[in-house]
């Protein structure tokens, strides 16, 4: 079970949000499609929209196609197959994009997201921007953008 850190419910779209510690109780090894490699990914965050459940998550290393920083975004399936959970990468990029944006809203109602402690933004980062667009002013950009 992750490491949960918060939780916030987007009210005006029923979107609900989780996040999560970026701590080695909330890493989730994923298998490279082309070289059946492990790759490790981050927890970062789950979003709960329009009856699916999404993972954002952020690799624990850059890797060729994300760096650490970034986050991909998943959708869970149960493979009724195996009773179990499959996590499958999102390539629409409307689907993604509005996973993203409702992870982004989240983070901004409850601070600036950063996840870094002590961070002195945090607080006061509503409307804020250090010129990423999302709305913090940190400096950190280790929020997950992609």
């Amino acid at each position: 079970m992750p490491n949960q850190k918060s939780k916030k419910t987007v009210k005006e779209t029923e979107t609900e949000v989780e996040f999560f510690d970026r701590v080695p109780e909330n890493i989730i090894p994923l298998r490279d499609g082309d070289s059946e490699k492990e790759v490790q990914f981050y927890q970062v965050a789950c979003v709960d929209m329009d009856g699916e459940f999404y993972a954002l998550l952020e690799p624990v290393e850059d890797l060729p196609d994300i760096s650490v920083g970034e986050v991909a975004v998943f959708r869970l399936q149960e493979d009724k197959d195996t009773d179990s959970d499959l996590l499958l990468p999102v390539e629409n990029e409307t689907t993604m994009r509005r996973v993203f944006d409702a992870y982004l809203k989240a983070a901004a109602d409850e601070g600036c997201g950063c996840g870094a402690d002590g961070c002195e933004d945090c607080a006061d980062a509503a409307g804020a921007d250090d010129g990423c667009g999302d709305g913090c002013d940190c400096g950190c950009c280790g929020h997950a953008h992609k």
